[in-house]
């Protein structure tokens, strides 16, 4: 839970600095002259979003190993599986953002009054974004919410045992 929360202040904070700033023309020769910052953002929107995501997988099953197998959670969530876990989101991180930093992210004019946006020098950005998106996302998600719902109906029935 602690890593989701440093997740979403560091990735709103880098959100601030480097999106909405170029975006609204404040200090733009400053973005343009520091070509690193784009790629900077992109790989710190990797981790953070991974991180965030694969954190709600991980509280999701947490919390179904909880109330369906109470007696394997010691295992589950002892020390060295949260070090795993942890290393593997770094790790699957880190990859989708280098491969992400090699469409060449840039600033860009947005208009005439508009101010800058990051773009990519490689156009083929959006493939890869969206073969990750349903390979890696959209299962998370799926998974998530199973583990959620099936946690609730548990519950539900726990709590029927209890009233009778």
């Amino acid at each position: 839970m602690l890593g989701k929360s440093y997740a979403d202040i560091v990735n709103i904070t880098n959100s601030f600095l480097t999106i909405r700033l170029p975006r609204y023309d404040i200090a733009s020769e400053f973005f343009l002259k520091l070509t690193c910052l784009p790629y900077i953002f992109y790989m710190e929107t990797c981790i953070t979003y991974n991180t965030m995501l694969f954190c709600s997988v991980l509280i999701s099953l947490n919390r179904f190993i909880a109330i369906k197998y109470p007696m394997n959670y010691q295992f589950w969530f002892s020390t060295k599986m949260m070090k795993y876990y942890f290393a593997g989101i770094f790790i699957i991180s880190i990859s989708i953002g280098y491969v992400v930093l090699s469409y060449e992210p840039y600033y860009q004019r947005l208009g005439e009054e508009n101010g800058y946006f990051v773009g990519f020098k490689n156009k083929n950005v959006g493939i890869f974004t969206a073969c990750y998106t349903l390979a890696l996302y959209l299962p998370c998600a799926i998974l998530a919410v199973s583990l959620n719902v099936i946690t609730a109906f548990e519950l539900k029935k726990y709590r029927k045992q209890l009233s009778i």
